[in-house]
Formats: structure tokens, C-alpha cells, sequence
């Protein structure tokens, strides 16, 4: 029994020297990086330190079995660094199929011929999983930024992740962008130096052009859609954005946008991103066109006030810096004309339409001064009645006069007035007072000063003394 006991406890004795003076570390995957492929074979390491007794041989062992009992095979390792008393040793296991989990450990033999395992053993060894390998394609990240007001065109600011795996690995995979203005850029997303078989990056894409009616300026609509696609096929592709922002916070002010995207990861030309955005000028874009327009519109309700028969020459001088101001707004506002416009834009169309309403008030004026020259018995009914004919005419050119005038859209310039519900009351009204309210106080005053002098006439009328 004493024999028996002395046996045990020299088995499960450890001298404190040994325990101090040894160490392993390890086995783990040296090579290739993870993910194991199946094409890899895979390079194990484990680092032994027997300063005590010295390392004799190093065995791996591992095994493909999903379940217990496993069977293991066997491979020596070998010395690659160092010496039997602190030394890296180096095993391959061979290439296995898509989807095995390898089970692996070692067993040391140390300078005695006594033999122990490394950090891992039999009953909970270390492991690695060769992958299924899916190709996808993500988007993390698309702004839009340095809109180009004059050329209609639109950077972008893109982060890609790519997973593929082939061999050999490339330095980069090319993303073709294409819109339907017929822009083609290859976008190169470069490998990945952290995760194996991942290209990812940011990367400035330049120039996309919008597509749109310029012909509508300032009241433009544009929109930008794009195809991101790759080469070869995937089983995902995924547009991770919620929402697309303008980079840029003066382009918050000038335009308006929204966004959508769709994906089709199926595609037989490849995996394909779609993203798609809305873009139009905020009507804030609108107001240095359209105030300057309706106070010309304002004066030139106003000018019905001057009578055209005695005050014919005020007329002509105040209508003659209108036309000018119309010939140097126009002027003006083409240099910000996008320059694909098309025709004649809204905002030139309207600065026409107050020539054209500036030429109407003219002649209308030029026959009531002639009227009132001929027939002076009714001149000035015929004034106010030219007067009022030429301010409704106005107005109801502003009403009907057709400004924008495409396959999908027919407005006037009240129509074209902002869609808030006040500011287009009050735009709407100050024009409509503006053209008529004249030809209501010329009305007005003319019938108060005949009264008001046959009062004074009679009640001042001079005395006849009797002789």
C-alpha cells in the first residue's frame, strides 16, 4: 500500500523548478490570415520554454471529426526558430473542404521522454473553420457634395466593402458607376490590410451629371441616379445609408433633395447598386428672380395713377426704365442659367411678359392721350377706361400666360409663386393690387374731385352786385 501511494504521488508530483522554468504557448493558426480558404494550407505555431529538461520532439496532432470519439492524425513539428530550450515550432495541415472545422493540439516529449500537451488537449482543442465563401457588396457610406449650379453636376463621396474570395487574391476590385447621362467611371477599392478577401475604402467620385429640365430655372428639377455594380455575381448586396446627405451645408440653403436605392445582388451581368436622388432649388433660390420682377409689376400698376394725357411724358420715362431694367435683368440672371438649359427659361420668360405688359400700358396710354385730344367732351372716361383695360389685360396675362410649358408641367407666373400657403396669398395679392389699385383711385379721385369742385364752385361762386 505504501509502495502503491509513493507511486501516486510521484506521478502528480511537479518539481517547483520544472513548474518555473517551462511554458508553452500556443498552437495557434500562423498562416494565412483568417479566414482559412479552402485552397490554404494551413501553417500551425506553438512556442515552447524548457529551460529544465529541453524540448526533444513536438507532435500535431488534429482531426476533422464533428463528433466524439475523434480521430486524429498525426504530423511532426518542426524547429524553425530558436533552440531546444525556448524555440517556435512550425506544422502544416493540409487544404480541407468548404465548411470542415479542424480540431488540433499538440503533445511535447521533453528532454526525459516525458510527454505532455500544449495549451489546448484532446478534450478541448483549439479549431479553425474553413468558410463558405459569398461575395458581397456593401455601401456604408454616399454623400453628395459641390453641387455645380452652372454645369448640373454632382460629386460623390463613397464608402465601399467588398468580399471576395479568389486566388490569387487582386490588389483591388474595380466598381463600374454609371448614370443615364452615359457617365462611366471605374471606382478602384483597394484591398483590405486588416480582413483577408476585403477591399474597402473611401473614395471621391466626380463629375456625375443630373439629369433634368434647366429650361425651368429657378424653379429646376434635377435628379441623379446611379448604378453601382461589380463584375461578378453575389449573394448580397446591401445599401447600408438610411438617408443620403448634401455634404456641403451651403447646398442646404439653394437645394432640396431626397433619396432612395434599390439593390438586385442577383443579376446575371453582376452585382448592382441603384441609388437614386431628387434634387431641386428651395424656393429661398427663387426669391432674387421672382421679388425683383413683381415690383415692376407693382410699379407699373402704379403708373395708371399718372394721368396719360396731361402726365403722358412721366408714363413714357417711367415705362422706358422698365424696359431697361427688363433688358439688364435678363442679363443678369444668365449668368446663373445652368448651362444646359434648354430655350428660353422661366425666369427670361417672365422678364419678357413685363415687357410685354410694359408695351400694352404704352400703346393703351398713347390712345387715351390721343382720345382725350379728339374728343374732350369724354376724355376722361376714355383715360380710365383705357387705363382699366390695360391693368386687366396685365393681370390676366399673369393669370393665363402660360410661363413653363412641358410634357409634364404648365404654369403661369402666379402659378410659380411660392407653395406655402401665406407667402403665395401675399405674393398673389400684392401683384393683383398692384396692377389694379390705380385704376380704382384714378376712379375714385376723379368722381370725388368733380363733385368736390361743383361743391366748391357753387358755394364759392362769385357775388353779382346790383348797380
Amino acid at each position: 500500500m505504501i509502495a502503491v501511494f509513493a507511486l501516486t504521488t510521484a506521478a502528480f508530483y511537479v518539481d517547483p523548478a520544472l513548474a518555473q522554468s517551462r511554458s508553452v504557448s500556443g498552437p495557434r493558426v500562423a498562416h494565412p490570415l483568417q479566414p482559412v480558404a479552402p485552397w490554404d494550407d494551413v501553417t500551425v505555431v506553438t512556442n515552447i520554454t524548457d529551460r529544465y529538461l529541453g524540448t526533444r520532439n513536438v507532435t500535431l496532432l488534429y482531426s476533422i471529426d464533428s463528433s466524439l470519439p475523434r480521430h486524429y492524425v498525426s504530423v511532426p513539428m518542426k524547429l524553425v526558430r530558436g533552440d531546444e530550450w525556448e524555440g517556435d515550432y512550425l506544422a502544416q495541415i493540409p487544404r480541407q473542404l468548404n465548411g470542415t472545422t479542424v480540431y488540433y493540439f499538440t503533445k511535447i516529449v521533453d528532454g526525459n521522454g516525458g510527454s505532455y500537451v500544449g495549451s489546448y488537449d484532446e478534450q478541448e482543442p483549439n479549431w479553425y473553420r474553413v468558410i463558405v465563401f459569398d461575395p458581397s457588396f456593401d455601401i456604408n457610406e454616399l454623400f453628395a457634395e459641390n453641387i455645380n449650379s452652372k454645369d448640373l453636376t454632382v460629386d460623390l463621396l463613397a464608402s465601399f466593402r467588398i468580399y471576395y474570395a479568389v486566388q490569387p487574391e487582386p490588389d483591388y476590385i474595380t466598381v463600374q458607376a454609371q448614370n443615364e447621362y452615359w457617365d462611366l467611371q471605374p471606382i478602384r477599392v483597394s484591398y483590405s490590410q486588416s480582413d483577408r478577401f476585403t477591399y474597402d475604402g473611401q473614395v471621391h467620385v466626380k463629375g456625375f451629371h443630373m439629369l433634368g429640365d434647366a429650361s425651368a430655372y429657378p424653379f429646376d428639377q434635377y435628379y441623379l441616379d446611379i448604378n453601382f455594380s461589380l463584375p461578378f455575381q453575389t449573394r448580397t448586396a446591401n445599401f447600408r445609408p438610411e438617408r443620403i446627405y448634401l455634404f456641403e451645408p451651403s447646398n442646404h440653403y439653394v437645394w432640396g433633395y431626397s433619396t432612395s436605392n434599390r439593390t438586385d445582388a442577383q443579376a446575371q451581368s453582376g452585382a448592382r447598386i441603384n441609388f437614386h436622388m431628387n434634387i431641386s432649388r428651395r424656393v429661398e433660390n427663387a426669391y432674387p428672380v421672382v421679388l425683383p420682377l413683381i415690383i415692376a409689376f407693382l410699379v407699373l400698376g402704379g403708373s395708371v395713377m399718372l394721368d396719360s394725357g396731361e402726365q403722358l411724358e412721366t408714363r413714357a420715362a417711367l415705362y422706358l426704365t422698365l424696359f431697361v431694367f427688363v433688358i439688364g435683368f435678363v442679363a443678369t440672371i444668365g449668368a446663373s442659367i445652368p448651362g444646359r438649359a434648354s430655350g428660353v427659361t422661366v425666369a427670361e420668360t417672365a422678364s419678357y411678359s413685363l415687357a410685354t405688359y410694359v408695351g400694352g400700358f404704352i400703346i393703351a396710354s398713347i390712345f387715351a392721350n390721343f382720345s382725350m385730344r379728339r374728343c374732350i367732351a369724354h376724355a376722361a372716361i376714355l383715360n380710365w377706361l383705357f387705363d382699366l383695360v390695360a391693368a386687366s389685360s396685365a393681370l390676366l396675362m399673369m393669370f393665363r400666360l402660360n410661363l413653363v410649358s412641358t410634357p409634364g408641367l404648365t404654369k403661369s407666373l402666379f402659378d410659380l409663386m411660392p407653395t406655402e400657403p401665406f407667402a403665395g396669398f401675399l405674393f398673389k395679392a400684392l401683384a393683383a393690387i398692384g396692377l389694379i389699385y390705380g385704376v380704382v383711385i384714378v376712379g375714385i379721385a376723379s368722381l370725388y374731385d368733380r363733385f368736390f369742385y361743383r361743391l366748391v364752385s357753387y358755394v364759392c361762386r362769385p357775388v353779382r352786385v346790383s348797380e
